[in-house]
């Protein structure tokens, strides 16, 4: 595994800035070698992060995080409970019943009560049981009270990703180095200088490029030429790989500087 140099917090998650790594960025595996979040820069001062995929992934195309899992009715847990060492008082902790989650699957994950008693209030998933979620609030630990009325939660994970799909807008997650086969680890390129496939139009040089999101071609890259221009899409830069007197067909690779 890589040698860490620092630990910082980012996304209320704690994160490892590695100095080396073991394995390649264009390596994937069935097993962890790293943490979920852990960060590399590489040489050329281009950034990965470590993540796993929840499909299979194309090469070079574009990532989002996995979509979020939604909870309606909530409530609050109904005694103290423990975990790890760690004290869960009831306001601590998210309960829906007869959930059937799967215990750990959710360790990790960031989430949000988006409707309902306690609305707005985030929080970080530090583990699940089948029924509950022990919980961090953003609010410290004086916790949240939830009303199974009304308090619905959604949660994800920034760093379990899959291709993107049609329709998809904004940022990215980044883009895969190597096609990720499903349930793998892999580091995705999310910083510097990077290949990018091309499909939905022509590219010239120097012009702007962003994120395709047909149904057909999500997942990839496309002038702002197109009918729709800027009007559901994110500008990622130029297209620095090409010089005045050349252009990308679609199905073509080009260079792309991630930011």
């Amino acid at each position: 595994m890589g040698k860490p140099t620092q630990a910082f917090t980012f996304r209320g998650l704690t994160m490892a800035l590695l100095e080396n790594i073991s394995d390649s960025i264009y390596d994937e595996s069935d097993v962890p070698l790293h943490q979920l979040g852990d960060m590399w820069i590489d040489q050329y001062s281009r950034r990965y992060i470590y993540s796993l995929a929840t499909a299979a992934i194309t090469q070079y195309k574009v990532i989002d995080a996995a979509a979020a899992v939604g909870v309606d009715a909530v409530a609050n847990g109904a005694t103290e409970l423990r975990w790890n060492g760690k004290k869960y008082g009831t306001t601590n902790q998210i309960y829906k019943t007869s959930a059937g989650w799967t215990v750990g699957a959710y360790d990790g994950y960031l989430g949000i009560v988006d409707d309902g008693t306690g609305e707005g209030n985030a929080f970080l998933i530090e583990h699940n049981t089948a029924d509950t979620l022990f919980v961090t609030w953003n609010n410290g630990d004086s916790g949240v009270t939830l009303a199974v009325a009304d308090s619905d939660v959604e949660f994800w994970h920034p760093d379990k990703v899959l291709t993107s799909v049609a329709n998809t807008h904004g940022p990215t997650a980044g883009v895969a180095p190597i096609a990720v086969t499903d349930a793998y680890y892999f580091w995705r390129q999310v910083r510097g200088p990077c290949f990018v496939l091309i499909t939905a139009a022509a590219l010239g040089a120097g012009i702007h490029i962003v994120r395709d999101d047909a149904a057909t071609t999500a997942g990839t890259f496309r002038s702002t030429a197109n009918a729709d221009d800027m009007d559901d899409a994110t500008l990622y830069g130029t297209s620095t790989s090409l010089t005045s007197a050349t252009t990308a067909a679609r199905g073509s690779y080009v260079i792309l500087n991630l930011q």
